[in-house]
């Protein structure tokens, strides 16, 4: 592979980094109270998104600069020069996102939520804008999201129609991708993406005794075929060692956030991403800096609302690595 087909994209992405947070920050974050992260943020490529809201409470304030300052770096990476089959991979993998907007969309209808108190909440990234997102948000079918093409893989109503699953269109696109890929790297990183999504509704489904039809599962680096048996007949605890997630179930226990099994997942992928930080004009030191950004802005947002309900927890585990 030529590697001069990445140089720009190389050097643009690491003006990109720029827009992620050093640890010490994130430090001072987590030991603040909460009146004060908003100073502290200002200091931070977050004071854009603070100015622009600064009108709402503070916790709409603080969410929506995090949601803010992530759409300009998601923007950013789209723009980067890439080669077509590789700008299409990078698409794929940002797309989580576009689920995200999808799932917020669908839940907001069904609650007779309007648009306008959620528009704030949405990642815009690539043809998902506004006008995209509240048609949707009116008639949420497959047929109207697969009309826009915001996603680089069809859906149909019955990938959508269950809120509890709504990732399986996502992470068979992973699954049928990653076979694929050559780089063998590549192909982990997209493997670990599928045990992330595999993790998440499984944990779920064990703690909210709702029912999943197996074939929501994918073959990722974990055997699939140990996760199902573990699935039907041990428990929440085993499920959890077998996924690697055993501190994450000890800090649900004591907290009952499920969002700490997606934290830990999303430090996997971090984790990674980290053999490809120290290299220069590779895909995967481009992808490397949407991860980074990722695991900050849910990072940040946990440790924040953790303050806005009087948590004393301990973050450093997932900041200082």
């Amino acid at each position: 592979m030529n590697a001069s087909k990445y140089a720009y994209g190389f050097v643009k992405s690491r003006c990109i980094k720029d827009n992620i947070l050093d640890k010490s920050i994130l430090y001072e974050v987590d030991k603040a109270p909460l009146q004060d992260v908003v100073s502290i943020l200002s200091n931070t490529i977050y004071r854009e998104g603070l100015v622009i809201y600064s009108n709402k409470p503070i916790m709409l304030m603080l969410d929506y600069a995090i949601t803010h300052s992530f759409s300009k770096v998601i923007e950013k990476l789209l723009l980067t020069p890439l080669p077509y089959s590789d700008k299409k991979l990078l698409q794929l993998i940002l797309s989580r996102n576009v689920m995200e907007n999808l799932k917020l969309l669908l839940e907001a209808h069904a609650s007779n939520i309007e648009f306008e108190e959620i528009k704030d909440k949405l990642i815009f990234l690539n043809n998902f804008n506004e006008h995209v997102a509240k048609s949707i948000f009116e008639t949420p079918t497959a047929e109207v999201i697969n009309s826009f093409r915001i996603l680089p893989f069809s859906i149909s109503d019955d990938d959508i129609s269950d809120l509890f699953n709504i990732n399986i269109a996502y992470v068979r696109a992973l699954y049928y991708n990653a076979m694929k890929i050559t780089d063998i790297r590549l192909r982990k990183l997209l493997y670990n993406e599928i045990d992330r999504n595999n993790a998440i509704l499984l944990i779920k489904s064990k703690i909210s005794n709702i029912e999943i039809n197996v074939d929501s599962i994918f073959k990722g680096n974990i055997s699939k075929d140990k996760l199902i048996q573990i699935y039907r007949s041990g428990s929440l605890e085993e499920l959890a060692e077998e996924l690697g997630l055993a501190d994450a179930y000890n800090a649900y226990l004591s907290s009952g956030w499920l969002t700490y099994f997606d934290l830990e997942m999303d430090k996997k992928l971090k984790d990674i991403t980290k053999q490809f930080s120290s290299e220069v004009l590779t895909l995967g030191s481009i992808i490397s800096i949407y991860y980074l950004k990722y695991f900050e802005t849910r990072l940040l947002r946990l440790i924040i609302r953790s303050k806005e309900h009087g948590f004393n927890l301990d973050f450093s585990r997932w900041y200082n690595v």
